[in-house]
C-alpha cells in the first residue's frame, strides 16, 4: 500500500552543509588570529606594568586589553585548534607579524620567536599526526 494512500505523505528531509573550501578561504583563521592577539596583548601588558620595575595596582589598566582579547580569543576557540593544526608556512608568518600591533618594546623579537616556535611545533605535530 503506497503512503499516499494511506493519507501520509513521506516529506524528503534535506541537510544543507557547508563546507568551506581551502582554496577559497582560510577556515578558521580569524579565531587563529583573537588566540594569537590574545598572547601579543598578554605580553604587552606584561612589559608596560614591568616598564618601572615594579608591579602595583595601578598596572591593571594595563591588563585591559588582554581580557579583551582573551575573550574573543575563548570565543571560536574549537575553530582556532582545527586552524592551527592545519597551519602553513605562510599563515604562520602571519600570525607573527600581527605583533606589529603592539607595544612590545626592545622584547618584540622575543615574543615573536616564542610564538613562531610554538606554531612551527604544532605544524609539525600536525604533519606527524596524519
Amino acid at each position: 500500500m503506497d503512503l499516499r494512500e494511506r493519507g501520509v505523505m513521506k516529506i524528503p528531509v534535506v541537510l544543507n552543509s557547508v563546507n568551506i573550501p581551502k582554496e577559497v578561504g582560510i577556515y578558521g583563521i580569524e579565531e587563529a588570529e583573537d588566540v594569537v592577539r590574545a598572547y601579543y596583548s598578554a605580553a604587552e601588558a606584561y612589559e608596560k606594568s614591568m616598564a618601572d620595575g615594579l608591579l602595583s595596582a595601578s598596572d591593571l589598566v594595563n591588563a585591559g586589553g588582554f581580557v579583551m582579547n582573551l575573550f574573543s580569543a575563548f570565543d571560536g576557540y574549537k575553530q582556532a585548534e582545527a586552524e592551527f593544526m592545519e597551519l602553513d608556512d605562510s599563515e604562520i608568518a602571519t600570525l607573527v607579524n600581527l605583533s606589529d600591533e603592539f607595544e612590545l618594546g626592545a622584547k618584540a623579537e622575543k615574543y615573536r620567536q616564542i610564538l613562531k616556535t610554538i606554531l612551527t611545533a604544532v605544524q609539525t605535530y600536525s604533519v606527524f599526526k596524519k
